[in-house]
């Protein structure tokens, strides 16, 4: 309970209590009266164990359920001045919630009264005061109350139940790389088209570690080139590369809600389909044996251009060599031809047409034929 809301009913039960400076009642059974408090929680010099009154913690709203409640009484401080004593000794802890210092009076007499909870970890202690002309006649009674958080703020801890690792296979596909020994596979998706793709989860009870390494040693044993690797706190990832196709492998540490290691696996195929798998108008005559992969096309007023991506397994130096001869055959004059970056290119025109067309390798060979002509 936020200790704010109880200054109403702190300033209504002092009135209407009769003889609230006798002792009466006993205290709750949870009140260890007489005993000592835990050796890490310190006693305000002076002090001394002490009966409490039932009502004091009715009045105060002290919690009685679940937790062990010390008494003392001291007649060296006030409530200010003790409750700033604990924050001071307990500076190790968090505070959690904390009040103004109360001034009432009554007929009964003048009365104070404060208090701050702390938490460490799971761990609740909250110091309630009361002090005043009534209370002994002076000085102050105190209370430390040791106990689990959620009684002191009213919220109940949330039990998170762990996912834990099933013993078979949930699900199943066609696996590109080899499994990590004893791992089970969890989820798994494919995208088909160009490039497909593959998306695996596995799971194993071994640490992400030793799962990073197995990786490392199986990639480079198969011909992968492993692009880039990245350690992290929770996580490890390497990346590689085999025949233009890639390979993102991530293993996340066990989390507070999933106890074992976590293994990602994804995969980009580039592996050329059996036949088109677009359509569209060919300004000039494709490459023998090669497969359409992309057509766009526009218009521009009078003009329109028109784009097409193959693929094909043969050599770039092959495939320039035969668009050469094909362009000058059909009448196109060959503006330039040449290599850059890697990339082999050439650029022709024919009347008020012009025609470029790229071509590089990467697993397999891409030629990207761009036209652009009267409509």
């Amino acid at each position: 309970m936020e200790l704010s809301k109880l200054f109403p009913l702190l300033l209504l039960l002092i009135i209407l209590v009769p003889g609230c400076s006798q002792k009466e009642s006993s205290a709750p059974e949870s009140a260890y009266e007489g005993m000592n408090a835990p050796p890490d929680i310190p006693i305000y010099s002076g002090s001394e164990v002490y009966q409490a009154p039932a009502f004091y913690y009715q009045i105060t709203g002290i919690p009685t359920e679940g937790v062990t409640v010390y008494v003392y009484y001291t007649k060296n401080a006030g409530v200010d001045e003790l409750l700033r004593w604990y924050k001071q000794k307990l500076g190790s802890y968090e505070i959690v919630d904390e009040t103004t210092i109360m001034k009432v009076q009554t007929p009964q007499g003048s009365f104070e009264w404060g208090g701050v909870i702390f938490k460490k970890g799971d761990r609740g202690i909250g110091i309630w005061a009361i002090s005043g002309s009534s209370p002994e006649k002076g000085g102050c009674v105190y209370y430390i109350v040791e106990g689990p958080l959620d009684v002191f703020t009213g919220k109940e801890k949330v039990e998170v139940k762990k996912k834990t690792l099933p013993l078979s296979d949930r699900v199943s596909g066609e696996e590109i790389l080899e499994r990590y020994p004893g791992s089970v596979m969890l989820e798994y998706e494919k995208s088909e088209g160009f490039p497909s793709s593959v998306s695996i989860n596995y799971g194993t009870q071994d640490p992400a570690e030793k799962v990073f390494r197995w990786y490392e040693q199986y990639l480079t044993s198969k011909g992968w080139e492993i692009k880039s690797e990245n350690k992290e706190h929770n996580v490890m990832s390497v990346n590689a590369a085999k025949n233009g196709d890639y390979v993102d492998i991530s293993i996340y540490s066990p989390t507070s809600d999933i106890e074992y290691t976590q293994i990602s696996v994804h995969a980009t195929i580039y592996q050329l389909p059996p036949s088109d798998i677009a359509k569209g108008e060919e300004p000039v005559k494709r490459y023998p044996g090669s497969v359409m992969l992309d057509h766009t096309s526009a218009t521009y007023g009078n003009m329109k251009m028109i784009t097409t991506t193959y693929g094909s397994h043969d050599s770039p130096e092959k495939i320039k060599s035969w668009y050469q001869n094909e362009l000058t055959g059909e009448g196109w004059q060959i503006v330039t031809a040449g290599t850059s970056d890697g990339k082999m290119s050439i650029f022709a025109t024919r009347q008020t047409s012009n025609i470029q067309i790229e071509i590089s390798r990467d697993g397999y060979t891409e030629i990207d034929v761009i036209y652009q002509g009267a409509k």
